[in-house]
């Protein structure tokens, strides 16, 4: 599912087709002030995810590797996709379980 902010759509419904060229010049960015927000624009979640650019997110979120939008901000074309970091947490979370469960290794030997 790629990530469309078209006002005809909401956040979390859009196509297999190339990722919005808005997302291609947009870098991850980091809180200024070291605090994560509650809520977070796409450029500020490929940066608490550790995405090298906003475009390698998209396509992780369209492939079902990250978390989809959980809500819109915004109207019109202005309209963008908001992710909520309790769920975005809750998602990361899920997955590490799952790796979690590999068998076990003798930590001693790996040092």
């Amino acid at each position: 599912m790629a990530i469309d902010t078209s006002a005809d759509k909401p956040a979390s419904v859009g196509s297999k087709r190339a990722v919005n060229a808005r997302y291609n010049v947009l870098s991850p960015r980091y809180p200024e002030n070291g605090a994560w927000p509650a809520e977070m624009r796409v450029d500020m979640l490929a940066a608490y995810l550790d995405f090298r650019s906003v475009r390698e997110l998209a396509l992780a979120v369209s492939r079902g590797d990250a978390p989809s939008p959980t809500s819109s901000r915004g109207t019109g074309r202005s309209r963008e996709a908001i992710w909520a970091k309790v769920i975005v947490d809750e998602h990361v979370a899920g997955s590490r379980a799952l790796r979690q469960n590999l068998p076990a290794h003798d930590l001693a030997a790996l040092v």
